[in-house]
């Protein structure tokens, strides 16, 4: 029997940096892959270039996310993820031309009916160190219990 817990331990978890140029051809692609239609998604003679889509963000935050999530859960935990949770502050939308440097850490992780739900922050900045955005995106593991105390350096509050 597969061992279906997650442990408290993992708050205060952090992984990163990853830093990410952001060019045009990324911005046009993810819009044409959501099938945006709305010319300022396309537009590179604009300043700054292409518009970026408002959830944009998860470009650079999911390679990150995939690191977490095998850090402290079994590929059978894993599987029962779900995505539950989602609070995106855009502090100033990410351009073409950006270097952009994500961490992430987890914040919570509490027992729940449907299972253990976990919160992860994610905060990118630019090159100068000026925040970006910032994503709290929370996770229930179906079935999945919390093996320790519940634990929140921050409050799920959205």
């Amino acid at each position: 029997m597969a061992d279906l817990t997650l442990g408290s331990d993992a708050v205060g978890l952090e992984v990163g940096p990853l830093t990410h140029a952001i060019d045009a051809r990324w911005l046009m692609a993810y819009a044409a892959g959501l099938g945006e239609t709305a010319p300022g998604y396309y537009d590179t003679r604009a300043a700054g270039g292409p518009a970026a889509h408002p959830v944009f963000p998860v470009c650079y935050e999911w390679p990150l996310a995939l690191r977490i999530h095998a850090r402290i859960a079994s590929e059978t935990v894993q599987q029962r993820s779900v995505h539950a949770a989602h609070d995106l502050t855009i502090h100033r939308p990410p351009r073409a031309g950006d270097t952009l440097v994500t961490r992430a850490r987890v914040g919570s992780l509490a027992q729940r009916p449907p299972g253990a739900f976990l919160v992860v922050r994610y905060e990118t900045v630019d090159a100068d160190g000026r925040p970006v955005t910032t994503t709290d995106y929370g996770s229930i593991y179906r079935g999945v219990a919390v093996k320790g105390p519940d634990r929140a350096e921050r409050p799920w509050t959205a």
